[in-house]
């Protein structure tokens, strides 16, 4: 707030900082919820094409990993034209940080996966032995069960395969 020549109290541009610094947290969102979108994506075609019941595990593979980077290709280019709509030379400044950003977040993501599946993994192993440092403790009645909780994870090949060619 200012003073005008005649005692008035006028607003200096601090409405205009506000929506300034409003824009700096979407564009710096931005990104983060393109990524978001391709996993969710990433995980919705899975479960459709499992349910699809593909002959083979490779055709059941190809198909997954071609859905689902032509749908996290197409998600992504059509967010940033929704960003911004207009194809100017301003857009491909500001949409280069984007996409930039978006490719960095979005190489970090398997990394992430990874992380907190074996987390999840150590934490359950840990319920099973009743937190006792004893690997050989177990509380599973049937070796069925004991490989189910000690054996690693399913490797997704194909959702890999996708983010790569991403």
């Amino acid at each position: 707030m200012y003073k005008t020549s005649n005692g008035d109290q006028v607003p200096t541009c601090s409405h205009y900082f506000d929506d300034q610094s409003g824009a700096e947290w979407l564009d710096f969102l931005f990104p983060l919820l393109i990524v978001c979108i391709n996993e969710l994506i990433k995980f919705m075609v899975t479960e459709a094409i499992e349910a699809v019941r593909l002959t083979t595990k490779s055709e059941q593979a190809m198909y997954t990993m071609l859905t689902v980077f032509v749908a996290q290709f197409f998600n992504t280019a059509l967010m940033l034209l929704l960003q911004r709509n207009s194809l100017s030379v301003e857009w491909y400044e500001k949409s280069g940080d984007t996409i930039v950003e978006t490719m960095y977040l979005q190489a970090y993501v398997p990394i992430v996966e990874f992380f907190s599946s074996y987390m999840v993994i150590r934490f359950i192993r840990m319920i099973d032995r009743g937190f006792s440092s004893d690997i050989n403790k177990t509380r599973l009645p049937s070796m069925d069960l004991y490989l189910q909780v000690h054996s690693g994870p399913n490797f997704d090949v194909e959702g890999q395969y996708s983010n790569m060619l991403l």
